[in-house]
């Protein structure tokens, strides 16, 4: 895999057997179209509609398992598309992807399904080999000064009694002043 600098970003170049420059294919697209891939020198160099952390370790996981050769792995010139695919499934899944909560999951994901897989997988296979995301950090319980947690307890206190209707004894409303 080949790493290339474009402006600010960065963009990885993996290589897709099969795909040849200027021959149509509906996955893929001259650069700034509106297909799902641009491949240039049959490598993917940018999937559109994904982040590109998520589209990178798509194009690295598809690879991995073609490499295996497994049943049901797609042909070479059905690669781009099986990227593009795999990429529109995990973007619409119900994750809100976040690349320093979820690469790592993943990442493990990916490890676990290596190890045991017998067919080429489909993306359902790594949602559910994803790991729960770690909980995130509690904050600690509010610390209030023993004289606030008391007016707070008073007050209240005095709206319990305004809601059942008792008078109040500090409330001067409510008490009948003496004539002198």
């Amino acid at each position: 895999m080949q790493r290339h600098t474009k402006g600010d970003v960065r963009i990885e170049r993996a290589a897709i057997s099969g795909v040849q420059p200027g021959v149509a294919h509906p996955a893929i697209g001259k650069r700034g179209g509106d297909a799902p891939l641009d491949v240039r020198d049959g490598q993917v160099i940018e999937i559109h509609d994904v982040a590109p952390w998520l589209g990178r370790f798509v194009v690295t996981f598809v690879q991995q398992c073609i490499a295996l050769r497994l049943p049901g792995h797609p042909s070479a010139d059905a690669v781009p598309l099986t990227i593009a695919a795999w990429c529109a499934a995990l973007t619409h899944a119900p994750i809100a992807w976040d690349e320093a909560q979820d690469l790592p999951r993943l990442r493990a994901a990916s490890g676990a399904l290596l190890t045991v897989m017998e067919q080429f997988p489909a993306p359902s296979h790594l949602l559910r080999a994803l790991p729960p995301r770690p909980p995130q950090p509690q904050l600690p319980p509010p610390r209030l000064d023993p004289n606030r947690l008391r007016e707070l307890r008073h007050r209240l206190a005095g709206l319990e009694r305004k809601l059942k209707g008792v008078p109040d004894e500090h409330d001067p409303k409510h008490h009948p002043r003496r004539k002198n």
